[in-house]
This record gives C-alpha cells, sequence and structure tokens, in this order.
C-alpha cells in the first residue's frame, strides 16, 4: 500500500510530508508536492512533530524485561519505604533493582543489615542501578557459602559484614538466583519491546548474552525466532557480550560472528572492562577522592582486551567496550593502538560509555577513530557525586559529550536501560540543558558542554546507523531509508524544557503501526 503522510513538523527540516511504500519512504517533501503523487490513502497527522525512531545505541533489552519482572528497588522515599514495600513482593529470592543512594535522603548505599528487615527466611537481593554492585542478605550469603563455598573474587570487590559485592564478585550471590528459559527470556523481551515502542525507539544495539546466566544461545534462539517470526518489532543489533575466552571462541566457531537473522543481527565484541562510578569500580589512573584507599576495579587490562581483540578482529568484529574510568579508557585504546599495529584496515570500534574521558584521551581517541556511545542521562544522577567521587578538579573535565562530537569523534546517544529509562526526551533534555530532572534545584553541570538540539537528535538517530552498518538505509526520514518513525505532541524547539512534556502517540516501524497511545 502507498500511504501518505501530510501536515506535521519535522525538527530542522523544511519537509512536512513523505509517501511510505513496501516499509520505506519514497518521496519526502512537501505536502502540495506529495498530494500530486497517486496513492492509497492519505494520512492527516495534524500538525504533530515527526521525528526518526530513536536508535538507543547501547542498552540491555533483555535486562530492562528483567528489571519490569522483579522489585522495582528505585523511586522510595527512604531506605525504611524500601523494606516495607520489599516485604510485601512475593518472589523467591526477591531480587530488586534500581537503588540509587542520591535519590533518597537518607544518601547512603543499602546494606546486609537493611535486607535482613525485609526477609530472614529467604535470599534477597537488590542491585544498586549502575548494575555493577550488589547486596545480599544474611540468607542469600549463606545459600551462596552453600553453593559455592567461601569467596575467592579479590578482597576489595567485596564486604561480607556489609553484604556488598561489586563486579565479578557479584556472581558469588548472583548464582543463587535460578537460571531463566526460553520462555522467560522472551517475556523479557516482550516486555522491554513494549516500553521501547512506546517510546518512540524502533532499534537498539543491545548486551544481552552476560545479563542472566542462561546460556548464550538460549538469549540467541529466543532473538533469532522471534524474528523469523514476526514478533520482533525492533532492529536489535547484538553486542555480543562473552567475557569467558572459550565461550567467544565458541560462538565464533559456530559461525554467528555478524550473522544476520533480519530485524536481528550480531554486531561487535562487547566486554566490561571496568565498573561504575557510583559504586566506586570505575578503573581510574588515580585513587577516588572520597576513598583513597582504591583507583576502581580493572576487569580486562591491556593484555587481556587484546586476546579478545585479536580473536574478534580475525572475524571481521568491531568492538565497543565498557569504559567509564580514565584508565580502563587508556587500556581500551593501547589495545586498539596494538589491533591497528597488525592490522590496518578500517573499523568501527567505540568506547561504551567514556564519560571520565579527559580531553588529552578525547584527542586520542579522534586519532585511534574510536566512537563514544554515551549516556547523557546518566548526569540526571550522577550530577551529587561526580565532584565527591573524583575531586573538583577532575570533574571539570568529565561528560565533555559536546566536546566528542566538535572534536569529530561519532558519538551516539543511548539510556544503557535498564540503568536508565528508556524515554529519548528525558536523555535529550539532558544532553541539550546539562541539568538534572531528578536533582532540578542543582545547576547545569558544565553547561558548555550542553549539545545543540539538532546534534543530540542526529546523535539518538542517525549516528547508530554508522556503528550497524545501515548509515544508508537507517536512522533519516529520507527517501529509500526504512521507514522508521514516530509521531508525537508536546514539542517546541525553541523551549528546552518541553523535550520533558514530549510524549509518543504512535510508534511505526517500517511502515507499520506498533504502537499507539
Amino acid at each position: 500500500m502507498k500511504q501518505a503522510y501530510i501536515n506535521m513538523h519535522i525538527p530542522f527540516s523544511k519537509h512536512n510530508a513523505f509517501i511510505v511504500e513496501d516499509g520505506v519512504f519514497t518521496h519526502v517533501s512537501n505536502k502540495a508536492t506529495i498530494l500530486n503523487q497517486e496513492v492509497d490513502e492519505i494520512i492527516d497527522l495534524k500538525d504533530y512533530t515527526v521525528f526518526p525512531g530513536f536508535h538507543d545505541s547501547h542498552m540491555h533489552l533483555v535486562g530492562l524485561g528483567m528489571m519490569q519482572s522483579i522489585f522495582d528497588a528505585s523511586n522510595h522515599q527512604s531506605i525504611d519505604s524500601l523494606i516495607e514495600k520489599a516485604k510485601a513482593f512475593d518472589m523467591n529470592p526477591l531480587v530488586g533493582r534500581g537503588f540509587h543512594e542520591s535519590l533518597i535522603p537518607d544518601n547512603r548505599m543499602l546494606n546486609k543489615a537493611d535486607l535482613d528487615k525485609i526477609s530472614t527466611e529467604k535470599p534477597v537481593i537488590i542491585y544498586r542501578v549502575c548494575g555493577h554492585m550488589v547486596v545480599a542478605n544474611s540468607k542469600a550469603i549463606e545459600a551462596a557459602q552453600k553453593q559455592n563455598g567461601t569467596i575467592t573474587y579479590s578482597k576489595d570487590s567485596y564486604d561480607l559484614k556489609e553484604g556488598l559485592f561489586k563486579e565479578e564478585a557479584m556472581q558469588y550471590v548472583l548464582s543463587i538466583i535460578p537460571i531463566p528459559d526460553e520462555s522467560t527470556i522472551k517475556s523479557y523481551i516482550l516486555k522491554a519491546q513494549k516500553t521501547l515502542l512506546s517510546h518512540g525507539v524502533t532499534s537498539v544495539g543491545s548486551d544481552d548474552f552476560h545479563v542472566t546466566k542462561a546460556p548464550y544461545e538460549t538469549v540467541l534462539n529466543v532473538l533469532k525466532t522471534m524474528s523469523e517470526t514476526d514478533e520482533l518489532k525492533l532492529n536489535v543489533y547484538e553486542q555480543v557480550n562473552l567475557p569467558n575466552l572459550d565461550d567467544f571462541k565458541d560462538f565464533l566457531s559456530k559461525g554467528y560472528a555478524l550473522k544476520n537473522y533480519g530485524l536481528y543481527k550480531h554486531g561487535p565484541l562487547k566486554l566490561l572492562a571496568d565498573g561504575s562510578l557510583g559504586a566506586r569500580s570505575a578503573y581510574m589512573k588515580t585513587p577516588y577522592a572520597d576513598d583513597p584507599s582504591t583507583q576502581g576495579i580493572s576487569i580486562f587490562d591491556k593484555e587481556k582486551l587484546i586476546k579478545h581483540f585479536e580473536k574478534a578482529s580475525e572475524y571481521d568484529m568491531d568492538f565497543a567496550i565498557h569504559g567509564i574510568g580514565d584508565g580502563t579508557i587508556e587500556a581500551i585504546m593501547d589495545a586498539k593502538e596494538h589491533i591497528l599495529s597488525l592490522d590496518a584496515k578500517p573499523r568501527r570500534d567505540s568506547i561504551i560509555h567514556a564519560q571520565l574521558a579527559d580531553l588529552e584521551q578525547i584527542k586520542r581517541m579522534k586519532t585511534l577513530n574510536l566512537g563514544a556511545q554515551t549516556q547523557p542521562i546518566f548526569i540526571a544522577s550522577d550530577v551529587p557525586i561526580i565532584e565527591k567521587r573524583l575531586g573538583k578538579e577532575r570533574a571539570q573535565e568529565t561528560y565533555l559529550f559536546n566536546t566528542m562530537i566538535f572534536e569529530g569523534i561519532k558519538t551516539t546517544i543511548s539510556t544503557d536501560a535498564p540503568i536508565e529509562s528508556t524515554n529519548p526526551f528525558e536523555n535529550l533534555y539532558v544532553a541539550v540543558t546539562r541539568k538534572s530532572f531528578k536533582h532540578p534545584h542543582l545547576d547545569p553541570f558544565i553547561k558548555e558542554e550542553g549539545i545543540r538540539l539538532s546534534k543530540a537528535i542526529k546523535a539518538y538517530t542517525e549516528t547508530p546507523a554508522y556503528f550497524t552498518y545501515q548509515e544508508d538505509s537507517l536512522g533519516k526520514i529520507k527517501k529509500g531509508y526504512q521507514a522508521d518513525f514516530i509521531v508525537a505532541k508536546g514539542f517546541n524547539p525553541k523551549d528546552k524544557a518541553s523535550l520533558l512534556k514530549t510524549e509518543v502517540l504512535k510508534t511505526y516501524k517500517q511502515g507499520a503501526l506498533v504502537y499507539e497511545r
């Protein structure tokens, strides 16, 4: 069917109408020109705003659905309030996620004693919002000790007295959680997909293989089947997170590298090379200002990265590596330099997050052709702790996303959901204003790093398609491109605050209506 859509506002475009046929834009122009074409149907969008479908370049599809299926530990007025609501949540083991100490008056991390107040009869495990730290109650630790024996992880990654576990040490207690089957994984994906489409997100770069303890092929088969049966309504570009080298070699030996299953495709190697700022596990060059005993945790140093990079390069896989601390960012760049010395062929590698890259590192990223897959929305939660963690001087060279764009680094905007909401308009608001809608009383954080709105939208639509090798077919309202678009109300390009009031009315994927408010 040939459908004409008329009467719309496309931000930063002179066009106000287009035609969709067979899932692509065939004409994009003004209303008069479009109405001169022969079409089967004319759809009046009544002067609402139309955006290209948003492309969340780094998130966790399975993780988002899982988060929506467990106890929500975010948005509580106090730790006591969280405890009371958790008591009423029917789940065994009880697993929760989303706690952020800076968002409650208590202004402290949960501990084992808090979770023992929830239950002494069943295991209770709650993730910090960043996903790089969990706290467990006595029953959970007891079950882990019975199942796994004495804990052998690095002593700076856990505290049995407080019930805290960071990074790899989290697996000690998480191992007691039942492994989800294909049906459960599918339910997670469907829940996440529903949320994403309601927010106008039609494409994602997703890290799913290491979210649960399910074998990677369980997740792979679910997504493959959903694509083949048309249950998948998103472009899903898998960021292949297999930190165990033998698992990664198994993936490669079975021919899965860069495999294309329709809407579901396999993309770059993904590794968690360090932790998070909030958990003080992002690996820094120097100790944390508020805890000089630690520089964070280096999960993958240069030598470990090189082993994975060399194997990925044999199969023409790019890499997209989680790197938050400047120490880890340095290691990623060193490893990239090594790979270029072996093979200088064009690559589309990137650092995911990169928020603590300093000015010199940004220049080196440009030289090495390293992209940045960033999350401005992190500022909304992190702004009260940045200076505490890093000190005033070092904090002034963080979250430099506008500088990255100015320097010519391919820079995307994403959410790392379920770490943050998948609402792109909240993310755009922080990107352009540098203000926290969670802490509105605070001043903008390094205001000059605010991104021009037109560039921020590009970083959320066009630029991600570069990393998926779809820049000629995805991310624009343009002739020949996939007809992924959304209809929204409340947006005013001259009023940045309007972003927080913008609502998605309809979402279209390849011309098909997949969400309606």
